[in-house]
């Protein structure tokens, strides 16, 4: 009989034991528990180590990756691979990163440092004619972006898209260079900036109002688009994040973000 090799794939419990057990001196689940400051967490990194199948609590394993200063990444890819050393400071990072005094929590400062690639899309949003406006076309390759503004962390990846933005129909909220993070979302967000799809598939980013039972589509520049009627529109998301245009050297415009909440126009 041949003898065929499998590849173990390594747990979440099984990377977090080897990060602890890999400080000097080794930490303990109590050690874990006093770094990231969560009640309980001691039992669950417990039931974590012991059980292959068993899934983490919703912010755990971005809490520990903050404790011991590894890429939150490591632990879900699998694979046994070395515990990687502490890197810069979370903080420092997320301060380099990002303009904004609300940063105060770990697990986001830690998102900051870990990159992910997002499908992303490329769109010029109006010209001077209302009539002249381009849907948005999805790009070949993704974007990548700090994974802290991701909702539920990178396990839900796949429910967020990022939006190039060209054009003025959103100004001066939305500026041509700028990046728009959506949240995959169908539930009707009134005052909210939405990923929208007309009834020819073409896809675009406007507003959603309602006034009684009527529902519009509109953009923030009167130049734009306005009075759209959500007959046979589908909205896909809503905006979380505006960051600013890479290539700008502009210091004024960086990062708009709300943890995770609808942005309003």
């Amino acid at each position: 009989m041949k003898a065929t090799l499998l590849a173990m794939r390594h747990s979440i419990g099984d990377k977090i034991r080897n990060a602890r057990e890999s400080q000097t001196p080794p930490w303990s689940q109590a050690d874990l528990e006093k770094a990231t400051g969560r009640k309980g967490l001691k039992h669950r990194i417990g039931y974590l180590e012991t059980t292959p199948s068993a899934k983490p609590r919703e912010g755990d394993v971005e809490a520990i990756a903050v404790a011991l200063g590894i890429p939150v990444d490591w632990f879900f890819d699998g694979r046994d691979s070395p515990v990687p050393s502490r890197g810069q400071s979370a903080h420092l990072i997320a301060r380099e990163s990002i303009n904004a005094e609300r940063l105060y929590d770990d697990a986001v400062a830690a998102g900051m440092s870990v990159m992910v690639a997002v499908r992303s899309w490329r769109g010029a949003l109006a010209g001077s004619d209302p009539n002249d406006e381009e849907p948005f076309v999805q790009e070949e390759y993704p974007a990548e972006m700090p994974s802290a503004f991701l909702i539920g962390g990178v396990r839900s990846l796949d429910r967020h898209e990022l939006l190039r933005v060209v054009g003025f129909s959103m100004a001066p909220r939305i500026m041509p260079g700028e990046r728009v993070l959506v949240y995959i979302d169908s539930v009707p967000r009134v005052g909210a900036i939405v990923m929208a799809e007309s009834p020819t598939r073409s896809v675009y980013l406007k507003v959603l109002r309602r006034k009684h039972e009527r529902f519009w589509l509109e953009s923030i520049n009167p130049k734009g688009p306005q009075d759209i009627p959500l007959d046979g529109w589908k909205i896909h998301g809503y905006a979380i994040a505006i960051m600013g245009d890479p290539g700008s050297t502009e210091s004024g415009r960086n990062i708009e973000w709300a943890f995770g909440q609808p942005l309003r126009a």
